[in-house]
């Protein structure tokens, strides 16, 4: 992600600044992490404050914030994260492919490596489980010991539940402007995405003209090549749990 500061684009890395956290948040989620804290930049050891010290100069009027400086080796050093007040409400949104399902063996162990990821404080990605051990061994145990992330996963799990309902209904034709949700986000992808000089694709959303017709025109194209293709390359879901299980970012 890219962020506007002192005039100039910088990379934003939300899963290095979790890993070089202080630590105040030592035991504070990934999705925690981010919901209840942010980045302030510009700052001076002064304007530290721990979690519940209170300063000697304190004003009346609205409390400050704590503010907790990165690690050592985040290259931050004048930036902390600020703590949201208690009441505050946040919304999280996850952005690209939604989390995998929770009830295919095929695609378990990323299930499971992408919960830990999410809800299980960590420091560097070989803490999500121990090196004999399966992602699905290590997510049992994290479940019996922490059954107040239940509600989480289920409240995940509800897309999905929601995308079985969708598929079960019956299908409008294109009259009805009813899409059908049963696409993978590449596909869609593709069909935004312009052509070899720059127009838009004609059909796609830049268009402005409704692509229904496009996305049934590629899911039949990929339904003809997908088992040649899925034979010779590793799919997307493959991908990510090689790279966890290697303890490499995604």
């Amino acid at each position: 992600m890219l962020s506007a500061k002192t005039g100039t684009l910088q990379l934003r890395d939300q899963l290095r600044d979790y890993q070089f956290r202080g630590h105040a948040l030592q035991d504070t989620n990934f999705l925690l992490f981010m919901m209840n804290t942010y980045e302030t930049f510009d700052i001076t050891e002064n304007d530290y404050s721990e979690v519940g010290e209170e300063s000697e100069n304190a004003k009346v009027g609205r409390p400050r914030h704590d503010q907790i400086p990165y690690l050592e080796g985040a290259g931050k050093d004048k930036s902390a994260r600020i703590c949201r007040a208690a009441e505050h409400e946040m919304l999280p949104r996850f952005v690209r492919r939604w989390f995998p399902r929770n009830d295919e063996s095929g695609t378990r162990e990323l299930y499971c490596a992408s919960m830990l990821l999410l809800l299980q404080p960590w420091r560097k990605l070989q803490d999500l489980k121990d090196p004999m051990e399966t992602f699905a061994e290590s997510f049992e145990c994290f479940t019996v010991h922490n059954p107040i992330m239940t509600q989480i996963m289920e409240n995940i799990q509800y897309y999905h539940a929601c995308y079985d309902a969708e598929l079960a209904r019956p299908k409008e034709n294109n009259k009805g402007h009813l899409l059908d949700i049963d696409i993978e986000d590449e596909i869609r992808e593709e069909l935004l995405r312009a052509d070899g000089d720059g127009n838009p694709h004609e059909g796609s959303i830049y268009s402005g003209i409704y692509m229904e017709d496009d996305i049934e025109a590629a899911r039949n194209a990929r339904e003809q090549t997908g088992n040649e293709s899925m034979a010779r390359e590793p799919s997307s879901s493959q991908k990510r749990l090689e790279y966890l299980n290697k303890g490499r970012m995604i």
